[in-house]
């Protein structure tokens, strides 16, 4: 019984994490700019990078990534297949999050990055992979049976 507790909370935790993910998609990220608008090229490189047109150059892609890998552990019964594809969503998602926050406070002059700048598309980001994060914990916890 409480094995199937445990994986009907990692599973509601993955999915408020991926509903965050998806809306992270369409909610401005910092100046304005979305998620589709920040280049690929922003989450390794700090200088000047060229707009992106296409959403397969822009960081929406790594997060619907993401978002699909989580989506997809949810539709999984086998429970090490699950822990896969959640820890790889959690990994780009965390690892997307992390990077274009770093770029980004390098980029802007030493000073003028605080957060303050940083809007809702980006923090949706944060608190989604977070909650995955704890979803994927949640799936190794051990509940004592009594």
């Amino acid at each position: 019984m409480l094995i199937y507790m445990r994986t009907a909370y990692s599973k509601i935790l993955t999915a408020c994490g991926l509903l965050l993910l998806v809306i992270s998609l369409i909610l401005p990220w910092t100046d304005g700019m979305h998620a589709r608008g920040i280049p690929l090229q922003r989450l390794w490189s700090a200088g000047t990078v060229a707009p992106v047109t296409e959403v397969a150059q822009s960081a929406a892609i790594i997060v619907a990534m993401a978002a699909f890998l989580c989506g997809l552990s949810l539709l999984v019964s086998r429970v090490w297949l699950q822990r896969l594809l959640l820890g790889l969503g959690m990994a780009l998602g965390f690892a997307t999050v992390v990077l274009w926050g770093t770029m980004e406070a390098i980029y802007k002059a030493p000073g003028n990055f605080t957060v303050v700048n940083i809007q809702i598309g980006a923090w949706a980001a944060c608190l989604g992979v977070l909650l995955v994060i704890i979803g994927f914990v949640w799936t190794f916890r051990r509940l004592s049976q009594k």
